[in-house]
């Protein structure tokens, strides 16, 4: 598999693993598990990274968290869409289970909290496993400007400002990095166009009793008409605050 002649595809390719490298360092052929869901944002990240491992150094493979808290029939269905992901970009890919629904009953917290604590709980354990210092996620400038917003509703304070980091240390071994947030949503869609790729669809991402949906889907909008690129100065800000802090 090769990057797409589009130079806006190998644009894209090219800023995430610059990202990557600035982050985090070449890879000198050390293993990195990029964690994949199916979704758009994952698989546009899985199928640039393997494209361009000549270039960050590091040996992708692709890993995939169930949490067992959609339907059989959803949780099939991403879980299919990340095997043939991972055969299109040729890399190896491990499937782990942890159900999220159990530890929210367990612990009393919210089931999105819980799932979100047991996924990375779940890929640090097979990052040990693999032997890989480095788990690369697939969060995008979107997501952040999301996240900082959802912060200021909250009342954070600064560090609720300064948004996702770009990387973080999640053991002593064993590292976090975000390459995409520089890359915004429709470009991880129209990486996967370039690519031929049918991403999942997650309905839940639909559901508007859940905050972050609710700033996706009505919040950032209204602000888009008051200036279209709201989410480029949210991003700068959380650049801003966390180069201060």
């Amino acid at each position: 598999m090769t990057l797409p002649t589009d130079r806006r595809i190998r644009d894209i390719g090219r800023r995430i693993s610059r990202a990557l490298v600035e982050h985090v360092g070449t890879g000198f052929g050390r293993p990195l598990i990029a964690a994949v869901s199916g979704g758009a944002d994952s698989s546009a990240m899985l199928l640039l990274l393997a494209d361009t491992q000549s270039r960050h150094g590091w040996r992708v493979r692709a890993a995939h968290v169930d949490h067992f808290i959609q339907s059989e029939e959803i949780r099939r269905e991403f879980r299919e869409s990340s095997v043939r992901l991972s055969e299109q970009a040729g890399t190896p890919l491990d499937i782990v289970e942890a159900n999220a629904a159990t530890e929210a009953e367990r612990s009393s917290e919210g089931v999105e909290s819980a799932a979100r604590r047991v996924r990375y709980d779940a890929l640090t354990r097979l990052a040990l496993d693999r032997g890989a210092p480095l788990i690369s996620v697939a969060h995008t400038r979107d997501d952040q400007a999301e996240t900082i917003l959802l912060h200021i509703l909250r009342g954070s304070g600064l560090d609720g400002l300064s948004g996702m980091p770009g990387q973080r240390q999640l053991t002593d071994e064993i590292q976090l990095v975000r390459p995409l947030l520089g890359v915004t949503r429709q470009e991880t869609e129209d990486v996967c166009h370039a690519y031929d790729w049918l991403p999942a669809q997650d309905p839940s991402n639909e559901h508007l009793e859940h905050t972050r949906n609710r700033i996706r889907h009505s919040l950032l909008p209204q602000m888009a008409e008051i200036n279209p690129n709201i989410s480029e100065r949210l991003a700068q800000l959380a650049r801003a605050v966390g180069s201060d802090r």
